[in-house]
């Protein structure tokens, strides 16, 4: 009977041995669930973040380009008009010779 008793005994404790690891498991995988869920929405975070800081790089190199862009038209601008005036002065220049040549011709008729 002692030993049955005995038995008895280390089967209880077995099976309150595997009701403790079966519930330290259990905890185990609750913590392990709630550390990835943070983990996931702290990477999310960081994701977002990136993604801004991304964004507002590209806008400010948008914003130099395009100051840029704008700097290159004027200076394309300034440097037509430039020439346009110098086509201009030539033209009226060639204009007033021909002019004189064509009064010549007349006088010399």
């Amino acid at each position: 009977m002692a030993v049955l008793r005995v038995v008895v005994q280390l089967i209880k404790q077995i099976r309150e041995a595997e009701e403790k690891a079966e519930k330290i498991l259990l905890d185990a995988r609750e913590k392990a669930e709630k550390i990835k869920a943070e983990a996931e929405a702290e990477a999310e975070k960081i994701r977002e973040e990136a993604r801004e800081k991304a964004l507002e790089e590209i806008k400010k190199l948008r914003d130099e380009v395009m100051k840029e862009i704008d700097r290159e038209e004027h200076r394309i601008l300034d440097e037509t008009e430039k020439k346009v005036v110098e086509m201009e002065k030539r033209s009226e220049k060639r204009i007033m010779e021909a002019v004189e040549l064509v009064f010549r011709r007349i006088t010399s008729l």
